[in-house]
C-alpha cells in the first residue's frame, strides 16, 4: 500500500499504519481524531521502547475510567524476572528467555507457557498482551482464560489472529509489537488490537467458571518456534461493562467504510463475520453494490450473500434478492444429507460360518450426513486429519463408493485424479498412458493428440518405454501427474496431487496445476496443504471424524481445522457444534436457498 503525507492519511492508511507497528508515522494526523481512535493509547504505545510507566499511568487513567480493578500488571518491571511469584509462574519443557520482556521458545515438540492462577471465577475480564512475533509462531501462540471445561482463547501466528471457539480470524502483521486486548464477559467475546474492535462474537457457555489465564507455546514437529511478550496486565470487574474504548460503533463503521470504497468484499465479509453485534451501518446501498460486483466473478462464495444482506435493511435486501436471485448459477455438484458406511470386516461377509449364522457384518459410518454445494469457478479445497473420509467423498461423488443415505446431484462431466490412476507395473510407461487414459474416458485419437506432450512434460524421455515397476518414485510420480493434468474436465476432483518429482520438477508443476485449475469448470481437491487452500481455493470443507466440521471462507475453515489439531479431535459420538458460516438468521433473506 502507498503511504501518503502525514496530513493526507485516509482511515484504511491509518490501519495500515497501526498494524505494522508505526505508531509515531500516525500521530499528528488529520485523520487520526480523538472522537475516533483512541489517540491516549496509542502515544502512551509510541513510547513504551523509551518509557513504560506512560503505559502504565494509561492503564491506571484508563481503569478507573471503566471502573475495572488491576489484578497483576509488569508495566512497571523492568526486569522479566520480577514477574513472577506464587500468583504466576512457568510451566512446561520449552525454553524461557529473560529480559526486558519474556521470548517463550520451543524445539521441536516442547511446551512453554505463563499461567497466572488467582482470578476470580466469573465476572468480566480484561487481558492487554503486549507481544510480537519475528521469527516462526505457525498459529501456536495462544493467549487462554481456562476453566475446568471450556477455555475461552485467542490465537496468534506471523500473519493472523483468531478467536479459538468461533474460528472467527482477522489478518494482523506479527512482527511488529501491538497490544492485543481480549475482552470477556458472560455474553461476548472480544478480541481489540492497539484498542481498536477485531472481532466481537456471542458466547456459547455463558455460566462457565474460570480458573487461570495461560500465556502458551505450543511446539510441533520439526521448526523451532517463539514468541516474544514485552508486558501484560489482568483487569477484573464483577458487573457487566461494553465499550471498553468508548468509540468501537464509531469506528466500525469507518473501517467498514473503509473497505467498501475499496471494493474489497472479502475484507467486508470477514468484518461483518467477526461482529455478531447488529449496528447500524448506514451503508445498505454501498453494500448491496459489492454483492451485484460479485455476481460477475467466478465461483460463488454463497455464506458472503448471506451475511452481507443480514447487515442491510430487511425491505431492501429482499428487494436485491427477488431482483437479481435468477443471475445465480445453479451448483454443478451438490450433497444432501450423504452418508457412506463401510464394513467393518468385508473379508469374513461371505465366510461359511456368517452364512450359516445368519449374522449381519457390523458396519461404521465413514461419512455422516455431509451437505456442499460446488458452482462453476469454485476450488474447494478439502481438509482433515488422517482417516478423516476426505478421499472416500471424492470416490463417493465419483461413483467408485456406494452411499447408503443422501444424495449427491452431479450436472456436468467429472474426473477423479489420484496418484494410483490405474498403473500397471508390468506395462511401459507408453502403455500406462493409454490405459491410465481409457480410464479417464479419453479416445485413443486423444490420447495420441496428447502422447508426445505427456512425455515431454513428465522429462522420461526413452525410459517411457521402460517397465513401469523400474522407475522410480519420483519418475512415477512425475508420469502421472503430467497424465493426470492433460485433460479439463468441467468438475476435477483431485486427490492428493499436489506435488510430484523433485524441487526442479514441482516448480513447473506448480504453473501446471495454476493452468489446469484455470481450465477447469470446477476443481475439488483432497490436500494436506493448508498453504494451498489459503491460496488457491475461495471455499474449504474440514472433514473431522467423517462429519462435515466447518464449511465456508477458507480461512476461517483452516483455523478450525488448527484448533482441531492443536485441542484434540473430537469423537463421532459428540455433540460437535460446527462452524455455522452459511445458516441464515430467522426472518432474514436469504440470497443462496
Amino acid at each position: 500500500m502507498k503511504i501518503l503525507e502525514k496530513d493526507d492519511l485516509s482511515t484504511s492508511e491509518v490501519l495500515y499504519l497501526l498494524d505494522k507497528g508505526s505508531f509515531k508515522e500516525v500521530l499528528g494526523s488529520r485523520c487520526f481524531r480523538d472522537d475516533l481512535f483512541p489517540v491516549k493509547l496509542i502515544e502512551s504505545l509510541s513510547k513504551f521502547d523509551v518509557d513504560q510507566e506512560n503505559l502504565d499511568a494509561y492503564m491506571e487513567e484508563h481503569s478507573l475510567k471503566i471502573g475495572v480493578s488491576r489484578l497483576f500488571s509488569t508495566w512497571k518491571l523492568t526486569d522479566s524476572n520480577d514477574w513472577f511469584n506464587n500468583d504466576l509462574y512457568v510451566e512446561g519443557d520449552g525454553i524461557i528467555r529473560y529480559g526486558r520482556g519474556l521470548e517463550l521458545v520451543t524445539l521441536d515438540r516442547q511446551n512453554i507457557s505463563l499461567r497466572y492462577s488467582k482470578i476470580p471465577s466469573q465476572g468480566n475480564y480484561i487481558i492487554h498482551l503486549l507481544a510480537s512475533f519475528p521469527s516462526n509462531v505457525s498459529d501456536n501462540f495462544y493467549l487462554s482464560l481456562e476453566g475446568s471445561h471450556y477455555d475461552e482463547a485467542i490465537r496468534f501466528s506471523n500473519t493472523s489472529v483468531t478467536l479459538v471457539n468461533d474460528s472467527s480470524i482477522f489478518n494482523s502483521y506479527g512482527k511488529a509489537i501491538k497490544l492485543y486486548t481480549l475482552h470477556v464477559n458472560s455474553d461476548f467475546a472480544r478480541i481489540y488490537t492497539n484498542g481498536i474492535l477485531q472481532k466481537s462474537k456471542k458466547r456459547n457457555q455463558k455460566d462457565q467458571e474460570f480458573t487461570a489465564l495461560v500465556i502458551r507455546l505450543t511446539g510441533e514437529h520439526g521448526p523451532d518456534l517463539s514468541g516474544y511478550i514485552h508486558g501484560f496486565e489482568i483487569q477484573y470487574v464483577n458487573e457487566k461493562i461494553f465499550d471498553i474504548f468508548e468509540k468501537e460503533k464509531i469506528l466500525f463503521g469507518e473501517i467498514l467504510k473503509s473497505y467498501i470504497n475499496q471494493s474489497d468484499i472479502g475484507e467486508v465479509y470477514r468484518l461483518l463475520q467477526g461482529i455478531d453485534d447488529q449496528w447500524d451501518s448506514n451503508m445498505d446501498d454501498q453494500l448491496l453494490s459489492l454483492l451485484d460486483a460479485q455476481l460477475s466473478k467466478q465461483g460463488v462464495q454463497e455464506w458472503v450473500f448471506d451475511k452481507i444482506l443480514q447487515y442491510v435493511d430487511y425491505f431492501k435486501a429482499d428487494s436485491w434478492v427477488s431482483l437479481h436471485r435468477d443471475r445465480l448459477p445453479s451448483p454443478i455438484l451438490s450433497t444432501h444429507k450423504l452418508s457412506v458406511e463401510f464394513l467393518l470386516t468385508p473379508n469374513k461377509r461371505f465366510s461359511l460360518g456368517s452364512i450359516l449364522k445368519k449374522s449381519h457384518s457390523k458396519r461404521f459410518l465413514v461419512l455422516n450426513n455431509l451437505n456442499f454445494d460446488v458452482f462453476p469457478g469454485d476450488i474447494v479445497g478439502i481438509i482433515g486429519s488422517n482417516g478423516a473420509g476426505k478421499s472416500t467423498l471424492l470416490k463417493a461423488v465419483a461413483g467408485l463408493v456406494p452411499i447408503n443415505k443422501g444424495e449427491i446431484i452431479l450436472r456436468a462431466n467429472h474426473l477423479l485424479l489420484s496418484a494410483g490412476l490405474g498403473a500397471r507395473n508390468e506395462l511401459t510407461g507408453r502403455e500406462n498412458i493409454y490405459l491410465a487414459g481409457t480410464f479417464m474416458g479419453l479416445s485413443k485419437n486423444k490420447i495420441d493428440e496428447i502422447f508426445d506432450e505427456i512425455v515431454e512434460f513428465s522429462e522420461l524421455g526413452a525410459a517411457i518405454d521402460k517397465p513401469f515397476k523400474y522407475y522410480s518414485d519420483g519418475m512415477k510420480g512425475r508420469l502421472v501427474f503430467s497424465l493426470a493434468t492433460s485433460v479439463a474436465p468441467e468438475i476435477l476432483l483431485l486427490d492428493e496431487l499436489l506435488s510430484a518429482g523433485d524441487i526442479k520438477f514441482q516448480k513447473k508443476a506448480a504453473d501446471r496445476m495454476k493452468q489446469l485449475l484455470d481450465r477447469s469448470g470446477a476443481v475439488v481437491v483432497v490436500t494436506h496443504s493448508i498453504q494451498f487452500v489459503a491460496q488457491n481455493c475461495n471455499k474449504a470443507l474440514l472433514i473431522s471424524g467423517g462429519r462435515l466440521a466447518a464449511y465456508g471462507d477458507p480461512k476461517e475453515v483452516i483455523s478450525q481445522y488448527l484448533s482441531i489439531l492443536h485441542l484434540g479431535d473430537l469423537p463421532n459420538d459428540s455433540d460437535f457444534n460446527p462452524l455455522t458460516i452459511a445458516i441464515h438468521h430467522q426472518g432474514s433473506p436469504s440470497f443462496i436457498n
